[in-house]
């Protein structure tokens, strides 16, 4: 429903509801839209306070891996120029970006599903990236870590632990 309706002469009068903030507004030299524009930006002042605070400022719930972090990553890249007998390859760009390899932590908080089982058994079941025989080497060799700590291939995974597996990056050219 319209805050402003006409009357029979179709003159704008305002439903009873929004009467006296009309009043109000009118009794100040302004005008029934002045009145209107004003009570929303009033309320829109009021509203922007509320919400979600940006993450930066949130409260964590859960522990971050301090020892494996991605924080300091600095990936480095080469820009060669493409060129065949000192001229352009047609049809192809002018320049190759080579990524120098790097170190890279992937970092997962437990689920529900895996409390009670292996690293092991959860990194062959849920990251199917590598065969099993790589994930035991790199639990051996500390490279698959847990709450930042080196286990063994028995241990199981509890609901407050964080998996850390840290891999060597070499990107293709």
């Amino acid at each position: 429903e319209s805050a402003l309706r006409e009357d029979k002469d179709g003159k704008s009068m305002a439903s009873p509801n929004q009467q006296s903030v009309i009043d109000g507004s009118l009794a100040t030299g302004g005008s029934i839209n002045d009145s209107v524009v004003t009570k929303d930006s009033d309320r829109h002042e009021k509203h922007s306070k509320r919400g979600c605070k940006p993450r930066s400022q949130r409260n964590r719930k859960r522990p971050i891996s301090e020892v494996l972090s991605n924080d300091g990553l600095e990936i480095k890249a080469n820009i060669i120029p493409l060129r065949i007998n000192d001229g352009p390859i047609p049809g192809a760009p002018p320049f190759l970006r080579v990524i120098e390899p790097y170190v890279y932590t992937f970092t997962s908080h437990t689920k529900a599903r895996w409390i009670g089982r292996t690293v092991l058994d959860v990194y062959v079941s849920e990251f199917g990236s590598y065969p099993p025989s790589y994930y035991e080497a790199a639990i051996e060799q500390g490279r698959i870590l847990v709450s930042d700590k080196k286990i063994d291939l028995s241990h199981t995974i509890t609901a407050t632990d964080i998996l850390c597996h840290r891999v060597h990056r070499n990107e293709p050219a």
